[in-house]
């Protein structure tokens, strides 16, 4: 009994894997064959957000559960990203673009860029994308 415990966990271990690859591959092939991620929806994820805030403020940790387990909009758990913002700005559609506008102004700092190239990264993205993405006007 004591060895059937011992493979136990690298059976349930394998098991997820085997199932998470399951899932993975087809949405992977998804993404080779398209040329974008699909589309969010931001007013859903930032309403996910407020769902989310009124839950822990009521402190209701079984709702708070049900609600980040029902996220279905891309991209997952963008909802809880926005917590943060929600409860520093109040449930607002000001404070859920905040999320955006940081993570926004972070992307060049995280690549290593310079700053003349994060202004033109801010300033201009059309021209950075033709130069950094091989596209073309």
């Amino acid at each position: 009994m004591k060895h059937l415990r011992a493979l136990a966990l690298p059976a349930v271990l394998l098991a997820t894997l085997y199932i998470s690859v399951r899932v993975a591959k087809p949405l992977y092939l998804h993404y080779l064959v398209n040329e974008r991620m699909p589309m969010w929806d931001m007013a859903g994820n930032g309403y996910g957000g407020v769902e989310l805030l009124q839950a822990l403020s009521e402190g209701d940790v079984l709702r708070f559960l049900q609600r980040l387990n029902a996220q279905d909009k891309w991209p997952f758990g963008y909802s809880l990203l926005l917590l943060p913002f929600l409860a520093a700005g109040g449930s607002t559609f000001a404070s859920a673009t905040w999320l955006s506008l940081v993570l926004f102004a972070m992307t060049p700092p995280l690549r290593g860029e310079s700053k003349s190239v994060s202004r033109v990264f801010l300033t201009w993205p059309f021209a950075v994308a033709r130069t950094r993405y091989g596209a073309t006007s």
